[in-house]
């Protein structure tokens, strides 16, 4: 599961995995963020994966989905994107749908992100955060590991790089905080609301001084979106 905020609205990936199929769907939908009302939908169908994955992230008016760097049944990486600004075959359009990307220009990651300010990614390939350049050359590579979690995700702004972290049935969501050089400046603990079993938490994504996290529950509910606003 994985979100990203552009323009104004909430895109949320949800992964439905198919016992015994090749293929995993992936529902990406747009929801406004004042009523979490979802505007539409499109669904992506694509390779099957062992890890998490559905993780999105956003280059100039593009939507990208990225699958995990694990695969199963021998199914190569995917990356898929569609418009958000184009009205006539974009996000929007009923007939559209997101489209393969056949150069990968950062393959085997995790989870990417773009910062348009810069120009560069920030990619998580297992325990290291790497550094690339626009045209997805690695600037800086980085050991981004914590004990007792799993890195999870990567959110950015123009002055810093943040890792989120997961664990099943986590009490806090940590998020470790580097520049864009790779060095790092520590880490937050961010307290996880109660209530939830069975889950964790897959991803975080930010929209100024508000944070995402999307949560994923094997045992009820399978998405659910939390809102933290930093003062």
């Amino acid at each position: 599961m994985g979100g990203t905020y552009y323009n104004g609205y909430i895109y949320l990936a949800s992964a439905l995995a198919k016992s015994g199929n090749t293929k995993t769907e992936t529902v990406v939908s747009k929801i406004d963020p004042e009523t979490y009302k979802v505007i539409s939908t499109k669904t992506i169908d694509h390779a099957d994966f062992s890890e998490d994955g559905a993780k999105l992230f956003v280059k100039g008016t593009k939507l990208y989905f990225i699958t995990s760097k694990s695969l199963a049944n021998s199914a190569p990486y995917e990356i898929w994107n569609i418009d958000l600004e184009d009205k006539t075959n974009g996000f929007d359009s009923e007939t559209s749908a997101f489209t393969k990307v056949d150069n990968l220009i950062i393959s085997g990651a995790s989870a990417i992100q773009y910062n348009a300010t810069n120009g560069k990614y920030a990619v998580l390939n297992g325990n290291n955060l790497v550094v690339a350049n626009n045209s997805g050359e690695p600037l800086t590579t980085v050991n981004c590991s914590l004990s007792g979690y799993n890195a999870s995700s990567v959110f950015v702004d123009d002055n810093y790089i943040y890792v989120s972290y997961k664990i099943d049935n986590q009490t806090v969501a940590p998020i470790a905080v580097y520049t864009w050089n790779g060095t790092k400046i520590g880490t937050a603990q961010i307290a996880v609301p109660s209530g939830l079993s069975s889950y964790n938490v897959q991803s975080i994504f930010n929209n100024g001084k508000d944070l995402y996290a999307v949560t994923c529950s094997w045992g009820g509910t399978s998405t659910k979106l939390w809102k933290l606003t930093l003062e």
